[in-house]
């Protein structure tokens, strides 16, 4: 009986590190940190430039850099509210949160955060209306 016990211990200790290895694994292969290998985007209208470059795809969250600057006027938009994301041409997202400075003033930087995507992206779309202006950032993997 206490063989049998030790060889069944055993056999569950291999299991779970054999599933921790596979969650591991798994894990990297779903996470796509596409930093510098993705091009930054400038949009200019209004006035207002925007900088959007994705630096990190993966089945948790997407996460793009967004930089916004303006000479005239205050920022005073809730980036959160006004961004969009579409993948693949169809599935279409709402951000999780916006981790950056508040609405106002002349100069803005921060993360936009949207959920995670576990299949396969071949195409990024993301869109941010500031005032009467629609702004597309493209982007093909």
């Amino acid at each position: 009986m206490k063989k049998f016990k030790k060889i069944f211990s055993g056999v569950l200790l291999v299991f779970f590190l054999i599933s921790l290895l596979y969650s591991y694994t798994h894990a990297k292969e779903n996470t796509k940190n596409i930093t510098g290998s993705l091009n930054s985007i400038v949009n200019e209208i209004d006035g207002i430039s925007i900088v959007a470059k994705p630096v990190n795809l993966s089945s948790s969250e997407i996460v793009f850099e967004i930089a916004i600057n303006t000479h005239s006027g205050s920022l005073d938009f809730d980036m959160s509210q006004i961004s969009e994301l579409v993948i693949n041409n169809k599935k279409v997202m709402k951000p999780i949160k916006w981790n950056g400075s508040a609405p106002g003033g002349h100069h803005r930087y921060g993360k936009i955060i949207f959920p995670g995507y576990d299949k396969a992206i071949n195409k990024l779309k993301l869109t941010i209306k500031t005032n009467d202006s629609l702004r597309i950032f493209e982007w093909s993997l």
